[in-house]
C-alpha cells in the first residue's frame, strides 16, 4: 500500500504535469512554428521560471514518493524563488502580449491564473506541516497554469478551442476522484483548490469579456 505522504498518484500527476507542458509547448513551437510570439526577455524568463517550477513539482514529487522527505523539504526553499518568478514574468508576459495583440480574455485569463496559483501557493507553503493539505493545493497551484499548455496542445492539432475548459476541468476532477476512492470523501484542499479553480473560471469570462476590462487595459498598456 502507499505510504500516506507519498501516493503513487500525486508522483505521477507531476510527472504527467511535466511531460505535458513540455510537449504541449515544444510540438506547438514544430508546427506552428509562424504563430510564434517574438522571442523577448519577459517571455524567455517567463520560460526558464515555468520549466523550473514543473520540474522543481515532478522532482519534489518524486522524493516523497521515495520516502526522502528531508531533501524535499530542503528543496522546497528553492521553490519561493521560482514561484515569485513565474508570478511576477508572468504578469509581464501578459502585458507585452496585450500590447501586440489586444486579447482582452486572454489577458484576464493569465492574471487569474498568476494570483490563484500565489494564492493557492502560498496557502500550500502556510501548510507544509501538514502534507495532505499541502500537497493537494501545489497540485492545484500548477492546475491553475495549464491553460496556456492545452491551448497550446488544441492549437497544434487544429482541434477547436472549445475543448480547452473541458481539458482543464477533468484534469481538475481527477483530484476529487482520486480524494473519493481513497478517503470516501473529498479532502477539505482539495474543495478549496476547485472552490479557487471555478472562481478564477468565472471572473475570465465575465470580465475577461467585458467592455469595462478592455477599456482599463487599453488605458494601461496602448
Amino acid at each position: 500500500m502507499d505510504k500516506p505522504n507519498g501516493e503513487v498518484f500525486f508522483f505521477y500527476f507531476a510527472l504527467a504535469a511535466f511531460f505535458v507542458v513540455v510537449f504541449s509547448f515544444g510540438l506547438h513551437a514544430i508546427i506552428r512554428a509562424d504563430h510564434l510570439p517574438p522571442v523577448t526577455a519577459p517571455l524567455v524568463i517567463h520560460a526558464v521560471f515555468m520549466f523550473g517550477w514543473n520540474g522543481l513539482f515532478a522532482a519534489q514529487a518524486g522524493l516523497v514518493r521515495s520516502d526522502n522527505v528531508s531533501l524535499h523539504m530542503r528543496l522546497g526553499r528553492i521553490s519561493i524563488l521560482l514561484a515569485s518568478g513565474v508570478f511576477v514574468s508572468g504578469l509581464l508576459v501578459m502585458a507585452s502580449n496585450y500590447e501586440r495583440k489586444a486579447e482582452p480574455l486572454v489577458a484576464m485569463s493569465n492574471v487569474m491564473a498568476m494570483v490563484s496559483f500565489a494564492g493557492l501557493y502560498l496557502t500550500a507553503l502556510a501548510n507544509r506541516k501538514r502534507p495532505d493539505s499541502h500537497k493537494r493545493l501545489i497540485v492545484f497551484a500548477s492546475i491553475l497554469m495549464f491553460a496556456p499548455a492545452f491551448t497550446r496542445f488544441v492549437r497544434a492539432f487544429d482541434l477547436g478551442e472549445g475543448i480547452i475548459l473541458p481539458l482543464w476541468v477533468l484534469t481538475a476532477a481527477s483530484v476529487i476522484v482520486y480524494d473519493l476512492k481513497r478517503l470516501r470523501k473529498v479532502h477539505a484542499a482539495t474543495i478549496a483548490g476547485c472552490v479557487t479553480f471555478v472562481l478564477a473560471v468565472v471572473v475570465m469570462i465575465t470580465v475577461g469579456t467585458s467592455a469595462a476590462w478592455k477599456a482599463f487595459l487599453d488605458s494601461v498598456l496602448r
